[in-house]
């Protein structure tokens, strides 16, 4: 596989250090913190994988209040700290941007 090394992404990314709550349909609640965001989606680390496609609602708190969205995972990277502890890369596509902004 060829890498040209071109940024193939429709939005920029902000780095921000802000909370996030992530909520299944099962009903299981995660939280964390943002790596990145753009208008498209966001990227956090969790410590529990998390399956391709899943359906969630989002709560991320860049200010008091809450931006509130449905999102769906793109992508999971399975990774290791500097002490070999596994944790999860995690994209999640907004399903309806327009609706945040």
């Amino acid at each position: 596989m060829n890498w040209d090394n071109t940024e193939k992404r429709q939005f920029k990314r902000g780095e921000v250090l802000c909370k996030i709550y992530i909520f299944f349909p099962e009903e299981k609640v995660l939280s964390s913190y943002v790596e990145n965001i753009s208008d498209g989606g966001v990227k956090v680390f969790l410590e529990e994988r998390v399956a391709d496609s899943e359906k969630v609602r989002l709560e991320i708190y860049l200010e008091d209040d809450p931006i509130i969205c449905n999102a769906h995972v793109v992508w999971v990277n399975e990774q290791k700290d500097n002490e070999n502890h596994l944790f999860y890369g995690v994209g999640f596509e907004f399903d309806n941007p327009q609706e945040i902004l």
